[in-house]
């Protein structure tokens, strides 16, 4: 499993999300829940602000003791971790001259757990991606959340649809969730659920909450009984907030001014995904020698007539090779059958074997020969004139001319759609401009403060 479900929330952002929920005054007799509480950031200023608040409002300490046990609850399946949030709880309730609480903490899995209702949730609930989940994981999750039934979804989901599930009536939830759940396509039927409940979204994607991890931020805040047509959405670096109508939101929530510009990128320009071999080091070539028939890497010759340049944005000018194990006749690809194959090519075919166990195991197309690439995208459209981009955009957008012959293997390939009346030179000039820039910066999924991930499809929409 992937580290970032480990990393704890750092006390500025535990304030501040308790803050956001208003969790500072009238907190006795009110239900709190903290489903994934690791070693106690979270709870401990939340016990901090019950006490204070109890005291405050002149309850004795044995009331106060009965009502942290009644009102404060929380779920860890990591024994160690549990034991420590106690030590760290017992210390804060300390300074209070208060002992003697019997913390409602469960040593098992929220997702599994039947809960109460509670008028307060916040947390950072565990950030696992699915390619980290066991298929196992992938299977129960599936059967029991609507918001995991499709697609390459995050552990997080779940949590997000349970802990709505688990608001009472005007409950308050806040959460730390990554900044892919308003854009991933995969997250579409999350945000389906969370739409009525989201009020307040406050922006972290420029800003590195946590230095070990990768993930950028936001918070959002939902309430149970929200009746308003609008949320409020406060960007990370301008604190101006903004206000959008929940209704008028497209799968994908975009957070911006709609401007007025007629013309689509897809209108004039074909933006393809690269071919994917789903094994790079088997078919491309960075180290090798030539002669007049054959290509010679790791002791093999391979034959010429299936060797092309390769480009990517990151190997401009490396002059890497890569082994095309297709023919290409009146502007279609020909398949080879195997036994066609390894007569015309012995030389790659031995060359590939030596990779066959790797290639067999990929999770490639059924029809995909052991040979071919794992994916059959792209295959048809990768010979002409194009431009190269890269899929995640760092600080300024890169583009490079790709020649007729060289086969995209990373990243978006673009070319001019037949009669358009543009030319590559425009497209190059478009995608460099700043307006695209910031266009990136809106509709990408961040993955570091500084880049940003775009889809084929929100290039496809870019208007200009």
């Amino acid at each position: 499993m992937s580290n970032n479900c480990q990393i704890p929330t750092p006390i500025q952002y535990v304030k501040t999300m308790l803050d956001y929920a208003g969790y500072q005054k009238g907190l006795y007799g009110k239900k709190i829940l903290e489903n994934s509480c690791g070693e106690g950031n979270v709870l401990c200023e939340i016990a901090r602000r019950y006490v204070k608040d109890a005291m405050n409002l002149g309850y004795s300490k044995t009331r106060i003791v009965a009502g942290l046990e009644r009102d404060i609850e929380a779920y860890e399946t990591d024994k160690e971790k549990i034991e420590i949030c106690m030590e760290r709880l017992n210390a804060v309730l300390r300074e209070y001259d208060i002992e003697g609480v019997r913390w409602n903490i469960h040593n098992s899995d929220y997702l599994k757990a039947r809960t109460k209702k509670y008028s307060y949730v916040i947390g950072n609930p565990p950030y696992i991606t699915y390619h980290d989940m066991s298929e196992k994981q992938r299977k129960w999750l599936k059967k029991k959340f609507k918001s995991c039934k499709r697609g390459r979804f995050d552990y997080c989901y779940a949590f997000i649809e349970k802990s709505l599930n688990s608001l009472a009536t005007n409950g308050i939830l806040v959460y730390l969730v990554p900044y892919s759940i308003i854009k991933n396509k995969f997250a579409s039927d999350l945000r389906k659920i969370m739409i009525r409940y989201v009020t307040e979204i406050y922006d972290y994607s420029g800003i590195k909450i946590f230095p070990e991890a990768i993930t950028s931020s936001i918070i959002i805040k939902c309430n149970n009984q929200t009746n308003g047509k609008e949320i409020q959405f406060f960007p990370a670096k301008n604190s101006k907030m903004q206000k959008y109508d929940r209704n008028k939101l497209d799968d994908k929530w975009s957070f911006e001014k709609v401007e007025k510009k007629e013309r689509h990128f897809d209108d004039y320009f074909e933006i393809c995904n690269s071919v994917a071999t789903l094994l790079n080091e088997a078919f491309l070539l960075k180290k090798y020698e030539e002669t007049d028939d054959y290509i010679i890497a790791e002791g093999f010759q391979i034959e010429k007539k299936l060797v092309y340049p390769a480009i990517s944005t990151k190997s401009v000018n490396k002059k890497y090779l890569i082994i095309f194990p297709y023919s290409y006749k009146g502007g279609r690809i020909i398949h080879y059958d195997v036994e066609e194959f390894e007569r015309k090519f012995p030389g790659a075919t031995n060359y590939l074997r030596n990779y066959y166990d790797k290639l067999s195991k990929r999770k490639k197309d059924q029809k995909a020969q052991w040979f071919e690439y794992g994916r059959s995208q792209a295959l048809n459209k990768v010979f002409g004139r194009k431009l190269v981009m890269p899929m995640v955009i760092t600080n300024s957008v890169n583009i490079n001319y790709g020649g007729k012959n060289e086969i995209p293997y990373a990243g978006y390939f673009i070319r001019c759609r037949r009669g358009s009346g543009l030319q590559l030179k425009d497209a190059k000039k478009i995608l460099e401009s700043p307006h695209f820039y910031d266009y990136v910066q809106k509709h990408g999924t961040p993955t570091t403060p500084s880049s940003y991930r775009i889809s084929v499809d929100d290039i496809k929409k870019y208007k200009f």
